[in-house]
């Protein structure tokens, strides 16, 4: 078992994650989507003609994250996705979905009209000390709260007296599919 009891706890609160597919030639690509478990395999819905399965068709493997903003609590799985698109299987994970979801129950689909990714988890975890301090202390610094970072450090840096200021470095980045993140630096 890969997942322990309290990634399982964390996830079944959740239901979207930020789902990272890379293509054959390594570049990335990550999307939001809606999850539902099936055990510790995290199941989901997909449409064709997106870049996520296409890349999938290249290279099965995969990361996502699930996390939480106050307190900063996040899931992070690395595994391998099996795609189904009909068969027993499908037809088993389809009702997961449309147990899990009134959306899906409500706006029905069957076999062959939307793929579904099994992802098996073979890594799980964030261990503390790889999440920066100024994550730990205000949250995800992703596109969201990128400004949180910088009026967090704009704060320190007023509140400190002129003895106990030091310089504030605050650093933003845009990556590829224009992600932005931001982090501080005191």
């Amino acid at each position: 078992m890969v997942l322990s009891k309290k990634h399982l706890e964390f996830l079944k609160k959740h239901e979207v994650c930020r789902l990272a597919t890379a293509s054959k030639d390594a570049i990335p690509h990550v999307t939001p989507v809606i999850y539902a478990l099936d055990g510790e395999n995290v199941i989901i819905a997909v449409d064709y003609g997106t870049k996520k399965l296409a890349n999938l068709r290249e290279n099965q493997n995969v990361s996502l994250v699930v996390d939480e903003f106050r307190p900063n609590k996040a899931v992070m799985i690395q595994g391998r996705c099996e795609i189904y698109e009909k068969g027993k299987e499908y037809l088993r994970l389809l009702q997961i979905l449309f147990d899990t979801f009134a959306f899906y129950r409500n706006n029905p689909w069957g076999e062959g009209e939307s793929p579904i990714l099994k992802i098996v988890a073979q890594k799980a975890g964030i261990p503390a000390e790889k999440v920066p301090f100024a994550s730990r202390a205000i949250g995800n610094l992703g596109s969201a709260s990128c400004g949180v970072g910088l009026c967090t450090a704009l704060d320190r840096t007023e509140s400190a007296t002129m003895i106990d200021r030091r310089p504030v470095f605050f650093l933003a980045a845009v990556g590829p599919g224009m992600l932005w993140g931001g982090t501080y630096l005191d």
